[in-house]
């Protein structure tokens, strides 16, 4: 079912209900959304109904079915705008950054037919005005928001528009630098994209993603297919696949549910739907042997050649000999170089590598050559000379190289960079062995223009250990990484803890960080001691930057808190929460453990207790706590009354309360209505007869769970089931009731335990005025004993 009839807005903790609405025609699911405490729906006929009267020639505006978009306040149902014209969508989506409501269709595979497209309306969130209507250019939907970004895909790509305007939304090519539609392209996908803030997740042949931080392209979890439903779900970090593939037919799905972490040391290839480079090209990489496409933080995209990872913005590269002896291992054996994945493949024998950058004039370069040893040749056993030639005359820039004489293990990866090398439209990189063959891993050419400065500073400004720790290290960053070499010195300059072993161990020092690397530590030595004291501080600060376009950024100091642990604990209350009108959970917090962990316990009650435990109503123990948060929950609440709580915490050093008292209202409830409908006050019945006895029960905030039927203080029945239209009519059947007067009420409880007693209801028993006449008679019979039959004859 795509609508419904009813609309009904429960509280999401208690289950009460707040409102309801009765649509004009029905609400169509996926155009009920909420953003900023506005409910947003559209009334209108389902898109099957609308698409069989297409099939007739009909619009439903000919039967008179007026599609309606609303706005309303979801906690009070007032309608705050709404609007007939140009209503069309089954689909809603709402930007409350920008607050922006979109209005268009889903069509798309997993959806029923006549679901609309090619169609986009935005409105004012508040006040229903149209911002633009598009209906050129539209891809189908579900339409993503991402900030003021508006993402449209079809079953192999995407393109987006700027969420305020329209205008197509555009990237920078990583190239060379001009403005490009942003988009993104899969392979066969039979579900949608599902995105979070750095990630597009969908179907691509396999499982598939694409890096929205650095619009890195699209990338394959092989041999790992997601469902044909959108099931790969990105947040906080985890990639969730629950699993989908039940009405799947396809012959490699992995049916069971599982989560994948990002691992940066492991492969990750792409392919980039960008296209080709259109004028003089300014930074590129090309990757010699690689399996695909890969793109920096600093937006180097670097090519894989051959071309054989999927479609890529391609340029002309030729190599001699046409097909040296490619290799290709795993970027893990190079894990601790960030660019490992580079010097993982290559090429042996080869001998020259022209690549055209199409300059109309030259134009200064800072090319960096890339190696690595792929048979395990040892020192001298591998020579050659490598020389650049740009506009200018061939230049040999390295003699005699020899990759295991640079490489510092075994097998590691070796970068050479040369600046201020003269290209226009090609430069050609040859490479002369002396001994054994030559091997080039990739190039990397960038324009000295082009050089992105860096920033160097603390991760963050401040941090803290406990004492016990033996080791501390304060993380240093370079945001992007940097295109030379950077050293940033660091130094002691302030804190209250003593250095030179009595407190911590920390000597002045130099950072290092190669290319491409992005974080360095600082190490901090901390000695425990078993002196109760206070915390104490180290203030350490960055200064002298070196390297090409190498800034100190803002966070240049910070600052580290030796947590004491000789210390007693410190504990803080947090707010409840799941409150309920009869139930709430407590929650606290061990800010510090102190010298152990320690036993933790909430006191709570309907009057403050302060510090003394003997005044409060009630106490939990929680056991032993770490530093960590945690919870407790009551019940047997009364609803609408103020309840207080407050956390202790106590280990071998001593004891601490929550530095207040907290509290929180439980919520109000309203007792259910109840009315004994039959039989009617002050009736008669006949003596034996059977009476029903109806009620009509209801519930404004929640609903009825039995009814009771009492003669005076004698149950006679329940009734746990509602009947009728609305549900609200129960009823029991008294059976045989003999003479006498009686007194009946019925008896509501509601989901709460609230419970309503009707006005009584008032009725007589009499004897019957039929009488009955016994005839009796004897029979006798020889050889038996004697018997008396009874008969009864009715007379009036």
């Amino acid at each position: 079912e795509t609508c419904s009839k009813e609309l009904v807005v429960m509280d999401r903790y208690s289950g009460s209900v707040q409102w309801s609405r009765t649509a004009d025609l029905s609400f169509h699911h996926n155009t009920v959304i909420v953003g900023n405490d506005v409910l947003y729906c559209i009334d209108r006929l389902p898109p099957g109904q609308v698409d069989a009267l297409s099939r007739r020639g009909l619009h439903p505006e000919d039967l008179g079915a007026s599609f309606k978009l609303l706005a309303m306040d979801v906690r009070t149902s007032e309608v705050l705008w709404s609007t007939t014209t140009n209503v069309f969508g089954t689909w809603l989506g709402y930007s409350e950054e920008f607050d922006v409501l979109i209005q268009s269709g889903r069509d798309s595979g997993d959806m029923v037919t006549g679901e609309p497209t090619g169609r986009i309306i935005a409105y004012d969130g508040s006040d229903g005005t149209v911002l633009w209507d598009k209906s050129s250019g539209i891809d189908d939907g579900p339409y993503l928001l991402h900030h003021d970004t508006l993402i449209m895909q079809d079953s192999s790509s995407g393109y987006a528009l700027d969420l305020l305007t329209n205008a197509v939304r555009t990237r920078v090519h990583p190239m060379t630098g001009a403005s490009v539609p942003w988009a993104f392209s899969r392979k066969y996908g039979c579900n949608t994209a599902v995105a979070c803030e750095n990630l597009l997740a969908f179907r691509s042949g396999a499982g598939g993603y694409f890096d929205m931080s650095t619009n890195g392209g699209t990338g394959n979890l092989g041999g790992f297919k997601s469902g044909c439903t959108s099931n790969l779900i990105p947040a906080n970090g985890v990639l969730n696949a629950p699993d989908y593939t039940r009405t799947c037919t396809c012959s490699y799905q992995n049916q069971t549910s599982l989560a994948m972490l990002y691992m940066p040391e492991a492969e990750m290839w792409t392919y980039d739907p960008v296209s080709a480079p259109s004028g003089p090209i300014r930074r590129v990489g090309i990757n010699f042997g690689a399996p695909g496409d890969r793109i920096t933080d600093r937006g180097t995209l670097w090519l894989d050649y051959p071309s054989v990872g999927g479609s890529s913005p391609n340029i002309t590269v030729a190599t001699t000999p046409g097909s040296p002896q490619w290799f290709r291992r795993h970027s893990a054996l190079f894990e601790s170089n960030p660019m490992g994945w580079v010097t993982a493949s290559g090429a042996i024998g080869l001998t020259n590598a022209t690549i055209t950058l199409g300059n109309p004039a030259p134009v200064a370069y800072r090319v960096r050559l890339y190696f690595s040893e792929p048979e395990g040749a040892g020192v001298g056993e591998r020579l050659f000379d490598v020389t650049l030639q740009g506009s200018g005359a061939p230049t040999t820039v390295l003699t005699g190289f020899d990759i295991a004489q640079n490489a510092s293990s075994e097998g590691a990866g070796v970068m050479q960079e040369f600046s201020s090398v003269m290209v226009q439209n090609t430069l050609s990189v040859t490479l002369a062995p002396s001994v054994g063959s030559a091997v080039l891993c990739g190039i990397e050419l960038v324009q000295e223009s082009e050089v992105i400065p860096s920033v160097v500073e603390f991760a963050t400004a401040a941090s803290s250990g406990p004492e016990s720790t033996s080791f501390a290290s304060l993380e240093v960053r370079l945001s992007p990484s940097g295109e030379s070499v950077v050293t940033v010195d660091y130094e002691v300059t302030g804190g209250t803890a003593t250095g030179g072993g009595v407190d911590y161990t920390l000597s002045n020092g130099t950072l290092t960080f190669d290319v491409y690397d992005t974080s360095q530590f600082i190490p901090v030595s901390v000695n425990d001691d078993v002196d109760p004291e206070s915390d104490e501080t180290i203030v350490v600060t960055l200064s002298n930057v070196t390297g090409t376009n190498a800034n100190l950024g803002s966070t240049a100091s910070h600052t580290f808190t030796i947590l004491d642990n000789e210390d007693s604990p410190l504990v803080m209350n947090l707010p409840a929460t799941n409150i309920t009108p009869t139930a709430a959970r407590l929650n606290g917090a061990v800010t510090r453990a102190g010298v152990e962990n320690p036993t933790v316990y909430i006191y709570w009650g309907d009057n403050d207790g302060v510090t003394n435990p003997g005044v409060w109503d009630n106490q939990v123990d929680l056991g032993t706590k770490g530093e960590e948060t945690f919870y407790t929950d009551i019940s047997g609440l009364a609803p609408g009354t103020t309840y207080y709580f407050r956390c202790y915490a106590v280990n071998a050093a001593g004891g601490a309360w929550a530095p207040s008292t907290a509290s929180f209202n439980t919520l109000a409830v309203t007792a259910p209505a109840v009315t004994l409908t039959a039989p009617s006050d002050q009736a008669t019945f006949p003596q034996l007869y059977n009476i029903t006895l109806k009620a009509t029960a209801s519930d404004p905030d929640g609903t009825i769970t039995k009814v009771e039927f009492y003669e005076g203080a004698n149950l006679l029945g329940t009734d746990t089931t509602g009947a009728g239209p609305q549900g609200d009519e129960y009823e029991f059947t008294w059976v045989g009731v003999t003479i006498g007067s009686y007194t009946l009420t019925a008896k509501a409880t509601d989901n709460d335990s609230v419970v309503t007693v009707s006005a009584p209801v008032h009725i007589t028993v009499v004897e019957s005025t039929r009488a009955t006449r016994w005839h009796l008679y004897s029979l006798y019979r020889r050889l038996l004993p004697p018997a008396v039959v009874a008969t009864t004859i009715g007379v009036r």
